[in-house]
């Protein structure tokens, strides 16, 4: 059979196989057993990309190689089927992994498999189910390796999402379409029936994706507050309407994205949160810094914000004063010093939460000690 795709496109392929690998492995894969996964692992990348089992979702990628891993022999037919269509550097690639003894491969594709779960089990634990603050400046990964996992892991709820520039849409509508969400747009330049759209929202399984562009050219002024409010308003009372009808089901969720959140301003945005949850609405804050929702908000309002966050994910502070704050919010520790005298030391110092590792985050919960975390691996594109 002739090659179906285009050298150009089997370059592309591979590059994101190799991407993947680096994403997973990073420098580790230096020992035969790592080495061997990480082999499988970029056979199976290509196998997926060949045959466009999956689209641009990294964790729906993750999740359609476990499923091959977890019946990796009854496939291996198939798999070698679609290599054998690619002779050269493609199908030497997938030989080196069939090259070797049947138990070796078990031990292999039980290893590569482990290594996967620990992926999405750690996105399970900061996939928001409370109302959440993501902090970090311009290239830490607040979109690519926060918003958009958490958009495509979720399931069950409807998801509405702030797209400002409309590039969570590029990167998840496809998969939400598949998983058999519906997929609607909201201008909210334009006029709209907010009765009619969050209607549908309420009752169906409905990815709502909202742009307005004039939070990108103009000043927040009554004209671009009066439709976010008159938005979130509607919500509230179509969901209060729905649950209480006779004979019905009870809402079934929502969450809330409000990406890029310093750049419009949602009134009693403190009390939003504070109410959210009983609404069946998981509510994520996304941005730069907290200087900045001080700057749009003022002290008073910014701090009810922060206290009405549950879980905060910190992916990087460049702001001194950031810094100090959450110094002082991760609390301290008691240490031995000179003497052998215990005396109290900060868990993170201002400058040890400026110098974080850019692949670590902070991970605080309420009533839970912080963690040092890091972020979640997969990043393609251009940093949002």
């Amino acid at each position: 059979m002739l090659n179906v795709l285009s050298s150009e496109a089997i370059q592309n392929i591979r590059e994101r196989a190799d991407a993947v690998v680096y994403g997973v492995y990073g420098n580790e894969s230096s020992d035969f057993w790592h080495k061997a996964e990480a082999l499988l692992l970029q056979s199976l990348v290509v196998y997926i990309e060949l045959n466009n089992l999956v689209g641009d979702s990294d964790v729906g990628l993750i999740v359609k190689i476990k499923e091959l891993l977890s019946d990796l022999e009854s496939e291996e037919y198939k798999i070698k089927e679609t290599f054998e269509q690619y002779p050269g550097n493609l199908l030497n690639l997938y030989m080196a992994w069939e090259n070797n003894e049947q138990r070796v491969k078990n031990s292999i594709a039980i290893g590569l498999h482990n290594r996967l779960d620990k992926i999405l089990n750690d996105l399970q634990k900061i996939s928001p189910q409370f109302p959440t603050l993501v902090m970090g400046p311009p290239g830490s990964g607040k979109t690519l390796r926060f918003v958009i996992p958490n958009i495509l892991l979720e399931k069950k709820r409807s998801i509405l999402v702030f797209d400002p520039k409309k590039e969570i849409a590029a990167y998840t509508k496809i998969q939400k379409s598949k998983e058999g969400y519906n997929i609607e747009y909201l201008d909210l330049d334009e006029k709209n029936d907010f009765t009619k759209i969050v209607q549908k929202f309420v009752e169906e399984k409905t990815v709502l994706y909202v742009h307005m562009q004039s939070l990108l050219s103009e000043e927040l002024n009554e004209n671009t507050l009066e439709p976010i409010s008159n938005l979130f308003n509607n919500l509230l009372e179509e969901i209060s309407t729905f649950n209480s009808k006779t004979n019905q089901d009870q809402f079934n969720g929502a969450c809330i994205f409000l990406e890029d959140a310093t750049l419009y301003k949602i009134k009693y945005l403190p009390e939003l949160l504070a109410v959210a949850r009983g609404y069946n609405i998981y509510i994520t804050l996304i941005a730069q810094s907290k200087n900045a929702l001080e700057k749009l908000y003022g002290l008073e309002i910014s701090r009810s914000i922060l206290t009405n966050c549950n879980t905060m994910f910190i992916m990087g502070i460049a702001d001194p004063k950031d810094a100090e704050y959450f110094s002082e919010l991760l609390g301290e520790k008691v240490i031995k010093g000179e003497h052998n005298k215990y005396v109290k030391s900060k868990h993170l110092t201002k400058d040890e939460i400026l110098e974080l590792n850019s692949e670590k985050a902070i991970l605080l919960q309420s009533g839970e000690q912080f963690k040092i975390i890091d972020k979640l691996p997969f990043e393609y594109g251009t940093e949002m």
